[in-house]
């Protein structure tokens, strides 16, 4: 693996834990507040190593991915937008799956989006990239 590769990983680990921690922590003094996006998308996709039992999921097949991502933000006033984060999601979605097949489980696509909204944060959200991600 790449020096770069290893440094987004450890970069990526570092704020999926920041977010994890500022989500779920229930002994903080002040209440936590995240946004939650909610969208949908189509795609068309198999998996070749289905077991038996569901060997029809080895052949091509439209799934529509349901999409819930919870953010941490740190404060009241907009710290991110909403409607910024949906519609920038959406043009990745559309962009990266819609109208494509793809060789993956259900779980891979949901890796790949994780990925992606965990790098919109580093890009968009300049607090947590300068407080966090030390190279």
């Amino acid at each position: 693996m790449s020096k770069k590769k290893v440094l987004e990983k450890q970069a990526l680990n570092a704020l999926e834990h920041h977010i994890l921690e500022h989500c779920y922590d229930v002994n903080a003094s002040k209440p936590k507040i995240s946004i939650h996006i909610k969208t949908a998308f189509k795609a068309y996709h198999f998996w070749k190593k289905a077991p038996d039992e569901v060997k029809f999921l080895r052949n091509v097949h439209r799934h529509i991915f349901l999409v819930n991502a919870l953010i941490p933000v740190t404060g009241e006033d907009r710290e991110l937008e909403f409607f910024i984060v949906q519609r920038d999601l959406n043009k990745y979605l559309k962009k990266k799956f819609v109208g494509k097949t793809f060789e993956y489980s259900c779980e891979q696509f949901a890796i790949i989006i994780k990925k992606y909204l965990l790098c919109w944060c580093l890009r968009r959200w300049r607090k947590w990239s300068n407080s966090i991600i030390t190279i």
